[in-house]
């Protein structure tokens, strides 16, 4: 089991929606690891950095001068490319009551 800290699912499980600007770095690599080749191609080093265990999304965008919007949205289309059914907004999983 994973312990993952982003503001909005802290605890045990994983994620159940889109890449946040709130979501630390290390969360969305843990939870999304089809994410990493997006890293690699906007060329930032997150992976390796110990700022990822406690560094947010947003705040990398910022600290680095990317466009944080389009990172958001290449972020979220490589997890939806990965698995299109995976994750849907509301969660529509095994824990959902419907």
């Amino acid at each position: 089991r994973v312990l993952f800290r982003s503001a909005g699912w802290m605890g045990h499980g994983t994620p159940s929606g889109p890449v946040t600007p709130a979501m630390l770095i290390q969360d969305v690599l843990l939870a999304y690891p089809e994410t990493l080749a997006v890293f690699r191609a906007w060329r930032l080093p997150c992976p390796r950095c110990l700022a990822s265990g406690y560094e947010t999304v947003g705040q990398l965008a910022v600290t680095i001068g990317i466009d944080g919007e389009v990172f958001l949205a290449d972020l979220n289309r490589a997890i939806e490319a990965a698995s299109p059914d995976a994750w849907r907004w509301p969660h529509a999983g095994p824990t959902s009551p419907n």
